[in-house]
C-alpha cells in the first residue's frame, strides 16, 4: 500500500495555487502599477547603493563614477532603441534649455 497522492490531486493542488495566488497577483499588479514600480525603484536602488559603496572601497572614485556613467548610457541607449523612439519629436524651445 503506498502513501504516494494520485497524479490528480497535485494537479488540483497546483489548479488551486494557480488561482489563488497567481491570479490574484496578476490583478494586484495590474491594479497598483505605481506603487509596483516604486517599491522595485527602491529596492534597486537600495542594491545599487550597497554594490557601489563595496566597489568604492576597491576602485578610485573617478573610475567608478566613469563606469556607473557609461552604464547609465548604455541602458539609456538601449531603452531608446528598444522603445524605437531614438529622436524623440520635442519642441525646440523645452530642447534647448536641455
Amino acid at each position: 500500500m503506498s502513501h504516494d497522492k494520485p497524479l490528480c490531486v497535485y494537479a488540483l493542488y497546483l489548479k488551486v495555487f494557480n488561482v489563488l495566488v497567481i491570479d490574484n497577483l496578476n490583478v494586484w499588479i495590474i491594479d497598483f502599477k505605481g506603487e509596483v514600480a516604486a517599491l522595485g525603484a527602491a529596492i534597486l536602488w537600495a542594491v545599487s547603493s550597497i554594490i557601489y559603496s563595496r566597489l568604492g572601497q576597491t576602485i578610485a572614485p573617478l573610475k567608478l563614477n566613469l563606469f556607473k556613467g557609461a552604464i547609465a548610457i548604455t541602458l539609456l541607449v538601449l531603452t531608446l532603441f528598444l522603445r524605437n523612439d531614438f529622436l524623440p519629436a520635442i519642441a525646440p524651445v523645452p530642447l534647448c534649455l536641455l
